[in-house]
């Protein structure tokens, strides 16, 4: 596994981790999520309840998600 490889499934992971998302689920229909955007960032949603409409979604930019596993 090459350096930037392994950096980005550590982020990948601390990511789902702290807004406690499981990524064996990754579609709406099950309330929970993300997804990796073309830019490098990341899109990650979930249902507040289960009873709710519309999930939250959070966007976590590429570059703050390297800096923060960087220091």
């Amino acid at each position: 596994m090459s350096k930037q490889r392994k950096l980005l499934h550590i982020i990948d992971k601390r990511i789902l981790n702290q807004l406690h998302i499981d990524s064996t689920y990754p579609n709406d229909a099950t309330g929970c999520g993300y997804k990796k955007n073309e830019d490098g960032s990341f899109t990650v949603w979930n249902y507040v309840t289960p009873y709710s409409q519309e999930p939250r979604r959070y966007t976590i930019p590429a570059s703050a998600a390297v800096e923060e596993d960087l220091r």
